[in-house]
């Protein structure tokens, strides 16, 4: 069975309570204890993309010697599932996820509740290497985000980038919305058949909060469930 027609059927919502409360909410795996994609309620949202750097063997010695050397590396979707225990708001998130010591490279994509709290952190194992943060002053309402340095060209095999800034530009500010990032994530290629589950969530509206399971075999979709309500 494709990885991707597989983890589409093991894609679920959970919620996460402390003390009768709801602490945060997710979409995730069955069984899978990480988060990839999870939201905060009137505090935060973060997404982890996948960073494709260095050789996997190499990456492994390199993480092995750092714990031989008396390090503390975390798994990525660990850290996030951290951050979302014990952080309450973006400058305390970007600031750990900045920093932590992590096994592998990545990308954290990070929102909060206030005007131009949207980053793109690109990660090594060790260090930050550069951001990527709105600023609505300097006209950059929306950023991007697709598996590649934001520095760099996407590769020309797989330009995901450059469909979705055009469909932003055509959804336009004024038009925006969860519905319409929904839209301009469902264009080709940006939504392929190696896209396992969509999900728009707003940390200061978090009851508008969407998320669909991309059936990649009958190019369907299923809505995961958000009828909870969340206050």
């Amino acid at each position: 069975m494709p990885q991707t027609d597989m983890l589409e059927k093991v894609t679920i919502r959970v919620d996460f309570y402390r003390r009768g409360k709801l602490l945060y909410s997710a979409v995730s795996f069955a069984g899978y204890a990480g988060i990839l994609t999870g939201w905060k309620p009137h505090q935060f949202a973060i997404t982890v993309n996948e960073r494709d750097k260095g050789n996997f063997i190499n990456n492994i010695v390199s993480a092995l010697q750092e714990l031989l050397n008396g390090g503390k590396l975390y798994p990525v979707t660990m850290m996030t599932r951290l951050a979302f225990e014990q952080d309450t708001d973006f400058a305390s998130v970007v600031s750990r996820l900045s920093s932590a010591q992590l096994i592998a490279p990545v990308y954290y994509i990070i929102s909060g509740n206030q005007t131009d709290q949207g980053i793109v952190l690109v990660r090594t194992q060790y260090k930050t290497l550069g951001t990527n943060q709105l600023d609505q002053k300097s006209g950059k309402w929306f950023i991007v985000e697709t598996n590649y340095d934001p520095w760099m060209p996407p590769p020309p095999g797989d330009d995901r980038r450059d469909p979705a800034i055009k469909a932003m530009n055509s959804l336009g500010q004024a038009r925006l919305s969860l519905e319409g990032l929904f839209n301009v994530l469902s264009v080709p290629p940006v939504n392929n058949n190696h896209t396992v589950y969509t999900a728009v969530f707003s940390a200061t509206r978090p009851a508008t909060s969407k998320a669909v399971i991309r059936d990649s075999t009958e190019q369907q979709t299923k809505r995961i469930n958000f009828d909870r309500k969340q206050k």
